[in-house]
């Protein structure tokens, strides 16, 4: 899992989102999912183990269901989130002024 670290992974080709992990030493510390219409889902747990969702919910099966936000009223071939003839926009990752992009390589990336 440590593979991606400092790394954006494409990883839902229907609505277009990607993900971010962030980790304490070996361990995940939080995670974050980008949507192309700037709705951004975030999973944190500090080492105490306490933790706070945003924007997802986990099932009692343990998978994880991620809000993708408002869906395009027109949408485009791009994404479902995304209005037709309008460009994607990701969040910001915060504390920069970068966003993460899909890419047209299938693979994680840094920005």
């Amino acid at each position: 899992m440590t593979d991606f670290r400092d790394k954006f992974l494409p990883y839902d080709q229907h609505y277009k989102g990607i993900l971010e992990f962030t980790f304490d030493g070996d361990q995940l510390t939080w995670f974050r999912a980008y949507w192309p219409n700037g709705t951004l889902g975030v999973y944190c747990r500090s080492l105490d183990g306490s933790a706070t969702a945003v924007n997802l919910e986990f099932d009692p099966d343990g998978s994880i269901n991620f809000f993708v936000g408002l869906y395009a009223s027109e949408p485009g071939a791009f994404s479902p989130c995304v209005e037709a003839n309008a460009q994607p926009v990701y969040a910001e990752v915060p504390g920069t002024n970068k966003r993460p992009f899909w890419p047209s390589v299938l693979r994680a990336y840094t920005l």
